[in-house]
Parts: C-alpha cells; sequence; structure tokens
C-alpha cells in the first residue's frame, strides 16, 4: 500500500506526534496477515472456549454455508475478516488525522 500527498502528509503527521504510538500505527497500516518471506512463521495456538449448543450448531451451518471445511476455518476467517475491518478503520482515522 501507498500513500501520497495530502494522505501521507497526514500519516507521517500522525507519526510524528508525541503522543502517537509508532508501533501500533505501523501494524495498523500493515493490516494482519503471516509474515513475510523473511520472517519466520508464527507459532500457532489452540484456542478452546464453550459456546450454548444453538451456536455450535449455528457455526457448522455457517461454516457449510461459506465454503469452509470445517468451524475452525469459519472462526479463523471471522476474526482475520474483523482485523481487516479493523486496519481499514485504523487507516481511514490516520488519513482523516
Amino acid at each position: 500500500m501507498q500513500f501520497s500527498g495530502e494522505a501521507a502528509a497526514k500519516i507521517m503527521q500522525t507519526l510524528l506526534s508525541k503522543d502517537s504510538d509508532a508501533t501500533e500505527i505501523f501494524a495498523s497500516l500493515s493490516g494482519p496477515g503471516r509474515p513475510n518471506s523473511k520472517e519466520r512463521r508464527e507459532s500457532s495456538v489452540q484456542e478452546r472456549f464453550r459456546v450454548p449448543k444453538s451456536w455450535s450448531e449455528y457455526i457448522s451451518r455457517a461454516a457449510k454455508r461459506d465454503g469452509m471445511p470445517n468451524k475452525s476455518k469459519y472462526l479463523q476467517s471471522l476474526i482475520l475478516r474483523d482485523a481487516q475491518m479493523h486496519n481499514e478503520q485504523c487507516q481511514l482515522q490516520a488519513a482523516l488525522q
């Protein structure tokens, strides 16, 4: 992603502000995803949580509806989608400052 002109100037102003957290801003601008080819792959962990039975049934149906092979992949896609939306909001907010 490239920024130029006024958008780039606003992002730089945000980065240079003494109240900004540059690490957080760069993470927001780069968005979620896997490491690039020069970085090691991040290790994964297993998460466990309880949901009502009706939720479990819904998750199974939604996974099939969306063509996911299993509930885990469906939940991962929801988390990734949420992270991408958050990233887009942070980019918009940075551009508006």
